[in-house]
Parts: structure tokens; C-alpha cells; sequence
């Protein structure tokens, strides 16, 4: 009996810090429409049948899975490496968005005292094709909770750019 008050004290803490760092725990009080995934998503969806997506130097913020997308490139996300570590991975990014390969490209940032225009700068900055090439389609921003990013709340910024007809 020790152990299954050890074990059920050990899930219940395990819940709770899952639920307070865990950033998709924000979004679990907002029906299916409010959430960003939804947004974009139905965004993509409007917009045609080509689902050729990236989520260029920034995690997957959960686009490939909420819409039933298989990532098409090795490189589907950016890792939580520094560019001096693995630069490999910016790099072939870089190269899908030069080269056309993608049709939609999504950014999602953390605020971190920057601004939604601030980060579109440096996204811009990045890769000057994103600027010439590529239309900005949805640019939006939402505030997380106190607890779930670090414990502090947070500004996660969104862009999706889709590429010109005439590229």
C-alpha cells in the first residue's frame, strides 16, 4: 500500500509540472477555433490543396499535426541547437525557402521583450528571400499564461508567409 501512495503521489506531481511547463497546457481551456494551430491551419486550408509547409527557424508549433501534414523536409523545424553547434539545419532551411520548395512557411517566436515587428525584422533579416519572394499572410500574437513558460507570461508571436504565384 506504501508503494501505491508513493506511485499515485508521484503521477499527481508528475501532472502538475507537466501542466505548468508544458506551453500546450495554455491552450487547454480554448475550444479547437481559438487555438493558433486551428488559425493557420485553416488558413493553409482555404488557400488550396499544396500543404508543402515549414516551420522555419522555430520548433514544429504543432501545424504538421493538427492539420494531418507529413513534414516533407529533413529539416521540417529547427532544433533547440545554436546555429555555431549545427549550423547544418538553418542552413538547408535556408535553401528550401530560396529554392521554392515551400509553399507556406510559419515562424512562431517567444516574445522575450521583443515585438511581433521586432521578430519579422529579424526573420526578414535572416533570409532576404522570405522578404521578396514570399507573402506575409497571418501575423498574430498571443499572451501565455504566468506558468507556462518558465513561470513568467509570455507574448508567442505567429507569422505564415506563402510563396508569390509568380515565383
Amino acid at each position: 500500500q506504501k508503494k501505491s501512495i508513493v506511485y499515485s503521489l508521484s503521477l499527481a506531481a508528475a501532472a502538475v509540472v507537466t501542466g505548468t511547463l508544458n506551453i500546450a497546457a495554455a491552450n487547454a481551456p480554448k475550444t479547437k477555433e481559438e487555438t493558433m494551430q486551428y488559425k493557420i491551419s485553416s488558413l493553409i486550408d482555404s488557400r488550396g490543396d499544396n500543404k508543402s509547409v515549414l516551420c522555419y527557424a522555430s520548433l514544429d508549433a504543432g501545424i504538421y499535426l493538427f492539420d494531418n501534414i507529413v513534414p516533407q523536409y529533413r529539416y521540417f523545424e529547427e532544433q533547440n541547437i545554436s546555429y555555431s553547434v549545427y549550423p547544418e539545419n538553418l542552413d538547408e532551411q535556408n535553401s528550401y525557402i530560396n529554392s521554392h520548395k515551400a509553399e507556406y512557411v510559419v515562424c512562431r517566436k517567444f516574445g522575450k521583450g521583443k515585438t511581433a515587428d521586432d521578430f519579422l525584422k529579424i526573420i526578414y533579416d535572416g533570409n532576404e528571400t522570405l522578404k521578396t519572394d514570399y507573402e506575409l499572410i497571418f501575423k498574430e500574437s498571443e499572451n501565455t499564461p504566468d506558468d507556462a513558460h518558465r513561470g513568467k507570461a509570455t507574448a508567442l508571436h505567429f507569422f505564415v508567409f506563402e510563396l508569390k504565384n509568380n515565383c
